[in-house]
């Protein structure tokens, strides 16, 4: 569970119910990836995202869209190791990068997807989201 601090970070009323443990489980099937416990946890506290932290836009996908978002982007043809899940609403994109074998969330402008234009912004979910509420994730 999230710390109340890390929580605060959200608009209380743009969170949305929790995600099944099923959907939890089918995103995780259909993208061939655990997700990381951060995220899985924030999954089941909220279904997805859109609104701001900070100061910034963030809109995070609900898991029962992770696979079909990221099938219809060809995210894999583009970065193979990269599940986006997210975005800041404007052309930099959010994802959990399995490159190296250790989940690593970045952000990337979506027109130049390529591994090499990735940048990390933190190992958890919670300083993703914090990175992105600083403005230190545009």
């Amino acid at each position: 569970m999230h710390d109340p601090t890390f929580l605060a970070l959200f608009v209380p009323q743009s969170l949305n119910d929790a995600a099944p443990e099923d959907a939890i489980e089918e995103a995780e099937r259909s993208i061939g990836q655990a997700l990381p416990p951060s995220y899985r946890a924030f999954l089941a506290v909220s279904n997805g995202y859109d609104d701001v932290v900070g100061q910034n836009h963030l809109s995070l996908w609900p898991a029962g869209q992770l696979a079909l978002r990221n099938d219809m982007l060809e995210v894999s043809r583009r970065i193979a190791d990269l599940v986006l899940i997210g975005s800041n609403g404007g052309g930099t994109v959010y994802g959990i990068n399995w490159t190296g074998g250790t989940p690593q969330f970045v952000g990337v402008a979506f027109a130049a997807m390529q591994l090499g234009e990735t940048r990390v912004l933190a190992a958890t979910f919670e300083d993703f989201v914090r990175s992105v509420a600083s403005g230190d994730a545009r």
